[in-house]
């Protein structure tokens, strides 16, 4: 509750001052601002063209670029996204947004899939601008690099990062789901890997008990040819030395029988934690690519308009949800750990 009432406070007073006023600007940015806040963003980028157009507003023209670049990103088109902001880049390096169109660059390789160009220009954009408010967001994208990459260890060091230094980001509750994703995926790996040993081990055995029993027909063989061509005074020690060594055969291959259906045993249990964990990954990964992806407004993309009482009880919703989500990963994991004691 708190935390949502204070985003709909930040989003009245983002409302109430704005970056850029109304009055100052002209009609076609203003209207862009707008329909990017409403998120209709085709609308928003017919309108920053319109102000790139016009030489009247070349004062803006800086600000436009930068919007229509954001406008395709939101729209997915990401090769013009591309080269908007590779434009603004190189023609307004002393522009106020420059900082924004920098981790934009980033976020936008990350969502591109070239997970090490977008580290790389995140961690520039941390050692230029340590203080910009994006910074706690830079650190998010960096860790889900990572993650994307297979690197998990340093994923997680990056995502508990975010928690611990940045609090009060909006980013906290994305990075904390990543890091229980990234328990379910370890977890997975370990069984995975629990499963491949148990089943080397498995062949291993049943191999070795194919030998042993072939072993022991053959000595069956040799047994009754030997009691065949034994003599009579011969036979009741022969049978007696002949019963010890069958019966110590017989031992053993039992011995091998019950280790064979103990790892049946195991593995079927292993695959039904696998099967759960597995099952647990795919239900997170759906809500995190409706709630933890999305990137968050920031202070330039909140709409004009103010915030009614719709948008409150969504904000409400989306914190109920997250907390459900937070419980149901809990009563999982705090269920393995039962079955593991």
């Amino acid at each position: 509750m708190k935390s949502a009432v204070s985003k709909v406070i930040l989003v009245f007073l983002l409302f109430a001052s704005g970056i850029v006023n109304a009055q100052e600007n002209p009609s076609a940015f203003q209207k862009g601002l707008n329909l990017f806040g409403s998120n209709n963003f085709s609308e928003a980028l017919r309108s920053f063209r319109d102000v790139i157009l016009d030489p009247s507003t070349e004062e803006y023209h800086g600000e436009a670029y930068y919007w229509i670049a954001r406008s395709y990103l939101a729209l997915e088109d990401y090769d013009n996204a591309e080269k908007a902001l590779e434009f603004y880049l190189l023609q307004y390096a002393d522009h106020r947004l420059y900082p924004d169109a920098y981790y934009q660059k980033g976020r936008l390789l990350f969502l591109q899939k070239e997970y090490e160009n977008a580290i790389r220009v995140l961690y520039d954009f941390l050692g230029k601008y340590p203080d910009h408010s994006l910074v706690p967001n830079a650190y998010y994208w960096i860790a889900e690099s990572l993650f994307s990459l297979g690197s998990f260890e340093n994923a997680r060091r990056v995502f508990s990062l975010i928690p611990e230094k940045f609090p009060t980001t909006v980013k906290v509750e994305a990075a904390q789901y990543r890091v229980s994703l990234i328990d379910l995926k370890e977890r997975e790996e370990v069984l995975l890997d629990m499963i491949k040993m148990s089943h080397e081990e498995y062949i291993k055995m049943l191999e070795d008990f194919q030998t042993r029993e072939r072993t022991y027909k053959q000595a069956l063989d040799i047994y009754q040819q030997r009691l065949a061509d034994a003599a009579t005074a011969d036979k009741d020690g022969l049978i007696a030395t002949l019963k010890a060594d069958l019966d110590a055969r017989d031992r053993e291959i039992s011995r091998l029988k019950n280790q064979i259906l103990a790892l049946q045993e195991q593995q079927e249990t292993l695959k039904s934690n696998l099967s759960q964990t597995q099952d647990a990954l795919t239900a997170a990964e759906a809500v995190e690519k409706v709630v933890v992806v999305q990137e968050p407004p920031k202070e330039e993309e909140v709409s004009r308009t103010p915030l009614t009482g719709t948008g409150v009880e969504q904000l409400l919703e989306l914190k109920a949800r997250l907390l459900d989500i937070r419980e149901y990963y809990l009563n999982y994991l705090a269920a393995e750990l039962e079955g593991e004691e």
